[in-house]
C-alpha cells in the first residue's frame, strides 16, 4: 500500500475521530469495444433503458474520452488519472510477450478510497498484468482490491459459458452464462454476503462486452437480427449487459442505497465496428475521434443535478481527481496527475478549469486537444513493426480464405481485412488462423523499442477543427502555422514530462518478472489471502540464485549445493541439461509433480525432435490427470502454443492421455469445445485414438 494521505490530513482525521456522514458508494462501469453510437442515448440502435435512464437522471457528457485508443493503456489510466505511460503500461498486455503491467507503485482509485475507509471490490476483465507465464506480477489485491473476480483478459471461449474467471486467485472453473451477468451475480453476492453494511464501497465492474469473440442469448439477437448476423450479436451483447447493469441498479434501490451511489458509465475505447463511430473518423486503435470519443454517464442524485448534457470535453483520465473532489478527500500527494476535477462542473458549484490538455499517445503518435482543435504530431521514433511483411501475410490470407473471405469481413471493405483479424477469434480455416497469429504477433508491441521512444520527439503535425469538421477529414495546419507551433510547443512538453516518467522494463523497484520457478501452478495466479505449504527444492534454488546474483557464489558452486541437499535431482538434471531423453524421463513420471515444469523445460529444447518429442509426452501426462491439474488450465497452456508443429505435437499427445484416460469423457470434452474449427481437430484427432485402442 502506498502512502497517499498527506501527514496534516491524516492528523485531522484522528483528532475528529471520524466523526462525518457516511460517504457516498461509487461504483465505476466499464464496457469493452463500445462505440460512441451504440446505446440507446447516444443515437444509436441498441435498446439500453438501463442505461438512458441514468443518463436522464444524471450527466451525460457528449465529448467524453477514454484514457487510451486500446485496452490494457486505457485500463492503468482509467484507475490512476495519469498518461498510462508513466504507469508502465505502452500498449496491450500480451502476457505471453510481455513483462509490462500496472507498476504496483501506482496510486489507483482503489487505494484512495480503501485510505478513506472504503470497501473495494473489483469484477470482471483486468487486463493490466497478472502472474502468469511465470511473471511475478502483481494482481488487483496489490492495486487496493480487497476482493476481485476477475479475468486476465477475455473470458473464453466467448461470452458464453466463461472458463476463464478467478475469485481472489482461485481458479472458479467453467461458469454457466453470460459474462456480463456473470459479473454481476458476483457483484450482488458481494453486497449481500461480504460487505460490512456500516462502510461505503467501491465496486469496480469492467465488462468483457461486445469485445470480441462474442455471444448473447438468442432472444436477445433476434431483436436485431438474424442469429448469426455478427452485428445483431454485438448488439446482443450491447444489450445484455444493459439488462445485468438493471440487476445491479435495482439492488441498489432495494437496499435504499441508489440515491446516494455516484455510477459511473463508459467505454474502454471506441468501437472495431466502424458504423458503431457515426460520425466520426477512426475506430478502435486510432487517435481519431472514433478510436477514444466514446459514452460517459454520471449519475449521484444526492450530489449531482441531473437532467443534464454537458458539452464541456472530459475523461477517464479526470475520475480520480473527480472522485476525491465529489466525496470531498485529497488527492493523492506527490504526484502528477493528469486528469483534472470535474466536481465544481457536475455539482455546478463553481468554474471548471483543466489544468493540462487532454491528449493521448499510442506508439507512433500524440493528439493533443485544446478547445476545438486537435492537434496530431508524429513520433520521430523509428518503428520496429515489419509492413512489408504484414502486406504479404494479408495477402496470403486472402487467398487462403477464398470464399470465407467475405464471412470474415463480416459486410466491411478488404482493405480492412488486418484490422478485422485484429478483432476476430480464431479461424475455422487452420492455415488461415496460423498466418491470422503471424499477422498480429508483428504488430505486437516490442518492450526493446522502449528506449527509443524514450528518446524521440514529436515530428510531422496535422491540425483538425472539430467544430467545423467533426469527422476529422481537412488538415489545416498550413492554414494556421501560427497555432500549430503554439500547441505543438505545449504537446512537446507535455510529451517529454511523460517520457521522463515512462518505466523501461523490467522497471527498476520492481520484481525481475522473468526468473519466477515454473511449478505444476505456474499459469495460475497465486492466491490472494491463503498460504501454500513451502516448496523446499524452490525455496532454495531462490536462496542459492540470490546468492549467485550478490557475486556470493558460481552457478557451478550454486549447482554443487542444491544436489547435496537434494541428491535424488541429479539424474534429471543431467539428462535434462544435455536434452537428452527428456520425452522418455517425463514418460517415466519424474516430473508428475510439476507437470507445467515439464512443458517449460519441453520449450527451451532447440532440437526440433526433441522438443516435439517432449511437448507431446508433457501434455499426454497434463491428459492422464497427473499433478492434479484441471483440464481447462491444461488447455489454456495448449491454446497459448503458437500455431506450429509444437502445438499439434502437444495436441496429439493431450488427447492421447485423456483417451488413455477415459475414452467416453475424452470424446465428450472434444465435442464441447465451442470454436468450430478447433473442436473439429480435436474430435478427429480424439476419435481416431478412440480406434486405435485394443
Amino acid at each position: 500500500m502506498k502512502l497517499i494521505l498527506t501527514f496534516s490530513f491524516t492528523l485531522l482525521l484522528i483528532c475528529t475521530g471520524l466523526a462525518t456522514d457516511k460517504r457516498p458508494n461509487v461504483i465505476t462501469l466499464l464496457v469493452d469495444d463500445l462505440g460512441y453510437r451504440d446505446i440507446g442515448c447516444y443515437g444509436g440502435p441498441v435498446e439500453t433503458p438501463v442505461l438512458d435512464k441514468l443518463a436522464s437522471e444524471g450527466v451525460r457528457f457528449t465529448d467524453f474520452h477514454s484514457g487510451a485508443p486500446t485496452c490494457s493503456p486505457s485500463r492503468a489510466t482509467f484507475l490512476t488519472g495519469r498518461q498510462h505511460r508513466r504507469t508502465g503500461v505502452y500498449s496491450v498486455i500480451t502476457e505471453r510477450l510481455h513483462q509490462m503491467h500496472l507498476l504496483e507503485s501506482e496510486t489507483t482509485i482503489a487505494e484512495v478510497l480503501k485510505e478513506n475507509g472504503y470497501a473495494t471490490a473489483h469484477f470482471g476483465k483486468w487486463h493490466l498484468g497478472m502472474p502468469v507465464h511465470n511473471r511475478d506480477n502483481p494482481t488487483p489485491a496489490d492495486h487496493g482490491f480487497d476482493y476481485w473476480f476477475g479475468l486476465v483478459n477475455g473470458p473464453g471461449p466467448s461470452h458464453k459459458n466463461p472458463t476463464q474467471f478467478l475469485r481472489n486467485g482461485e481458479r472458479v472453473g467453467p461458469l454457466e452464462g453470460y459474462s456480463c451477468q456473470l459479473v454481476v451475480d458476483e457483484a450482488l453476492k458481494w453486497l449481500d454476503q461480504e460487505r460490512n453494511g456500516d462502510e461505503p464501497f467501491f465496486l469496480n465492474l469492467w465488462f468483457n462486452e461486445p469485445h470480441a469473440p462474442i455471444a448473447a442469448p438468442d432472444e436477445i439477437v433476434f431483436k436485431y437480427g438474424a442469429p448469426n448476423d455478427q452485428s445483431a450479436i454485438y448488439s446482443g451483447t450491447i444489450d445484455n449487459t444493459d439488462r445485468s447493469i438493471g440487476r445491479l441498479v435495482a439492488k441498489l434501490e432495494k437496499l435504499g442505497e441508489l440515491d446516494d451511489t455516484i455510477i459511473i458509465y463508459s467505454s474502454d475505447n471506441g468501437s472495431y465496428r466502424q458504423e458503431r463511430s457515426g460520425e466520426l473518423r477512426g475506430q478502435k486503435g486510432a487517435l481519431f475521434e472514433g478510436g477514444h470519443r466514446v459514452p460517459g454517464i454520471v449519475y449521484w442524485k444526492d450530489g449531482i443535478p441531473g437532467g443534464r448534457v454537458e458539452e464541456e470535453p472530459a475523461g477517464a483520465v479526470d475520475l480520480l481527481p473527480t472522485l476525491c473532489g465529489l466525496i470531498g478527500i485529497e488527492k493523492p500527494a506527490g504526484l502528477h496527475l493528469d486528469g483534472s476535477d470535474l466536481a465544481p462542473l457536475l455539482t455546478e458549484s463553481g468554474n471548471f478549469e483543466r489544468h493540462q490538455p487532454l491528449f493521448w499517445m499510442n506508439e507512433s503518435s500524440m493528439v493533443m486537444r485544446i478547445g476545438d482543435h486537435t492537434l496530431f504530431a508524429s513520433s520521430t521514433a523509428k518503428s520496429p513493426i515489419d509492413f512489408k511483411a504484414a502486406d504479404r501475410l494479408t495477402e496470403q490470407i486472402k487467398e487462403v480464405l477464398g470464399d470465407d473471405l467475405e464471412r470474415v469481413l463480416d459486410g466491411r471493405d478488404v482493405k480492412d481485412l488486418r484490422s478485422r483479424l485484429f478483432n476476430h477469434g480464431r479461424l475455422a480455416n487452420p492455415e488461415a488462423n496460423r498466418l491470422k497469429d503471424q499477422l498480429r504477433d508483428l504488430f505486437y508491441f516490442q518492450e526493446s523499442w522502449i528506449p527509443e521512444l524514450k528518446k524521440s520527439e514529436l515530428g510531422r503535425v496535422q491540425l483538425y477543427d472539430l467544430s467545423k469538421d467533426p469527422s476529422q477529414q481537412n488538415n489545416i495546419a498550413n492554414q494556421r502555422p501560427q497555432l500549430v507551433a503554439r500547441l505543438k510547443e505545449q504537446a512537446a512538453a507535455i510529451h517529454r514530462s511523460v517520457m521522463a516518467d515512462a518505466p523501461k522494463w523490467p522497471a527498476a523497484g520492481e520484481p525481475n518478472v522473468t526468473k519466477k520457478p515454473a511449478t505444476n501452478l505456474s499459469r495460475q495466479p497465486a492466491a490472494t489471502g491463503s498460504k501454500t505449504p513451502a516448496n523446499p527444492k524452490k525455496a532454495m534454488v531462490a536462496k542459492l540464485k540470490a546468492m549467485v546474483d550478490a557475486g556470493k557464489l558460481t552457478e557451478k558452486e550454486s549447482i554443487g549445493l542444491y544436489l547435496a541437499a537434494f541428491p535424488e535431482e541429479a539424474d534429471k538434471l543431467k539428462q535434462v541439461r544435455s536434452g537428452e531423453d527428456l520425452a522418455k524421463l517425463i514418460e517415466s513420471g519424474k516430473f508428475d509433480s510439476a507437470p507445467f515444469e515439464a512443458v517449460e523445460l519441453a520449450l527451451k529444447q532447440n532440437n526440433l525432435k526433441i522438443r516435439g518429442a517432449a511437448l507431446s509426452a508433457a501434455f499426454g501426462r497434463l491428459g492422464g490427470g497427473v499433478g492434479g491439474v484441471q483440464l481447462e488450465a491444461v488447455v489454456e497452456r495448449l491454446e497459448s502454443l503458437p500455431q506450429s508443429r509444437d502445438k499439434d505435437l502437444a495436441l496429439n499427445g493431450l488427447a492421447h492421455g485423456l483417451v488413455s484416460k477415459d475414452p467416453e469423457a475424452a470424446l465428450k470434452w472434444a465435442n464441447s469445445i465451442s470454436e468450430e474449427g478447433f473442436r473439429k481437430t480435436v474430435v478427429e484427432n480424439v476419435t481416431r485414438r478412440i480406434k486405435a485402442q485394443p
